[in-house]
């Protein structure tokens, strides 16, 4: 179960607006990422770009019955236009590294905590492979670290 910061728990109060998100984007070797956000932010002097169109849902389910689980996955759609990120669109951005199946983060935050230790890791996985993209929005799929290890086993037998 998650539990929250005090700091946190405040922001989710019912009468406050001060929380936000953010993922960062790890990419080629993952000693680098890229910070997203819904506005342009900057914590602990790390820039965050605010080309975050819209989160999508994370969302994980379990039928016990018939041992099975679904991982959760979640798509966001990013800006994509001419000058997005670094004078180029997020697509040439996306392209120009090695983003697929690297490491991603979620956070939430509030305004009024300024270090990024005291945020909260909401959910943690890889960089899907699906995405698709027009002059206007980037969709990108970001997979639960636990899709890592969902791997069908063969049971196919061979005898000789």
């Amino acid at each position: 179960m998650l539990s929250l910061s005090t700091n946190l728990s405040t922001a989710f109060s019912k009468d406050s607006t001060s929380s936000y998100w953010y993922v960062k984007l790890y990419h080629d070797d993952e000693s680098s990422f890229v910070g997203l956000s819904d506005k342009d932010r900057t914590i602990n002097s790390v820039f965050y770009y605010g080309i975050i169109a819209s989160w999508g849902n994370l969302t994980y389910s379990a039928n016990l019955t018939d041992f099975e689980v679904k991982f959760g996955s979640m798509s966001i759609k990013i800006v994509n236009t001419t000058n997005a990120i670094e004078g180029q669109r997020f697509s040439d951005y996306f392209a120009t590294r090695e983003f697929t199946n690297r490491k991603w983060e979620l956070y939430v935050a509030d305004e009024n905590v300024t270090s990024h230790s005291d945020h909260q890791l909401l959910a943690t996985g890889i960089i899907g492979m699906n995405t698709n993209y027009t002059e206007k929005t980037f969709n990108l799929t970001l997979n639960d670290i636990m899709n890592k290890f969902n791997v069908t086993i063969p049971t196919t037998l061979l005898s000789g």
